[in-house]
């Protein structure tokens, strides 16, 4: 069976306009301020195209200028939006896959083949990205998204194999 992913997916939110030109600062949920800058276009809901005239990372955020919005009066009209891309507007390199394509997917135990549940949210850290795991009777696990964990990422099957730290789950103790 193959797995239906979502057409849209979220890549950030407009905290802000900035300046007087209808620039806006935008909040990335992505990879990174990079991720963004490398677009052509971002959607608003209901999946409205926005053309990007002028991109380039600022500190943690991303400054974006869209074509048509060009003073700061429309460009507060998008305070608080969140942004969107079209994942067919993305070539992804092979073996990659974008996270939001995680989530639903069934953990295992990558040798004795033991659910553990399916994988509810990802969390961005710091150092590496953090899975919650809801398991069947609702018992919500974290789980560290390192190579040391992590055997194998099917995302076709929606299958994550795992080779999981001992107190990760509660039977791993």
């Amino acid at each position: 069976m193959k797995k239906k992913y979502k057409e849209y997916l979220e890549v950030g939110k407009v905290t802000s306009p900035r300046g007087l030109k209808g620039e806006v600062r935008v909040t990335p949920w992505c990879d990174g301020p990079d991720f963004i800058c490398d677009l052509s276009f971002l959607y608003l809901k209901p999946f409205k195209k926005l053309t990007i005239e002028r991109c380039f990372a600022h500190k943690t955020a991303v400054i974006i200028k869209f074509k048509g919005i060009d003073n700061k009066q429309l460009a507060e009209t998008l305070r608080g939006s969140i942004l969107y891309i079209n994942r067919k507007d993305v070539n992804l390199k092979e073996d990659s896959f974008f996270l939001q394509d995680i989530i639903g997917s069934e953990v295992v135990h990558a040798d004795t083949g033991e659910k553990y549940g399916k994988v509810s949210d990802i969390i961005k850290m710091p150092a590496n990205d953090v899975y919650s795991i809801t398991s069947e009777d609702g018992k919500t696990y974290l789980m560290p998204a390192i190579k040391d964990i992590l055997a194998d990422i099917d995302i076709e099957k929606g299958v994550v194999l795992v080779r999981p730290m001992e107190g990760i789950f509660d039977n791993e103790v």
